[in-house]
């Protein structure tokens, strides 16, 4: 579910670039606005990226929020590490790997830093 609204979200909030088509990375401002407001309900990372459909519906908009700023934090962080964690984490979604495994075996070791990396990525925008 995180994935799959968080890149949903990521999109939506691209912006026209001058000449060369749509611009990925904007700020989305009501996920902001949302995610500084909640700021001591939001779910720790991982819950978050292996919560089921259900669960994460419950609290559908904050989630949403929460989901876009980690992908915006994965896509735009400084080097290559959680770019690469992303990635190998969406192949293995394409691949037709459980969103448990691949979460196991891309993601897991990186929820420290997802955690504490996102939450200062939102702070700074």
């Amino acid at each position: 579910m995180w994935f799959n609204e968080g890149a949903a979200e990521y999109f939506a909030a691209a912006s026209k670039g001058y000449g060369v088509g749509l611009k990925f990375g904007a700020p989305h401002e009501s996920a902001l606005m949302r995610l500084r407001a909640a700021k001591d309900r939001l779910v720790p990372v991982a819950k978050l990226l292996t919560m089921e459909h259900k669960e994460f519906m419950a609290d559908g908009l904050l989630h949403y929020a929460q989901s876009w700023a980690i992908v915006h934090y994965m896509l735009k962080s400084k080097g290559d590490r959680m770019r690469t964690a992303f990635r190998g984490y969406f192949k293995a979604l394409r691949q037709g790997e459980s969103q448990e495994e691949a979460f196991r075996r891309h993601l897991s070791r990186h929820v420290d830093r997802i955690e504490k990396g996102y939450r200062e990525h939102i702070a700074d925008m």
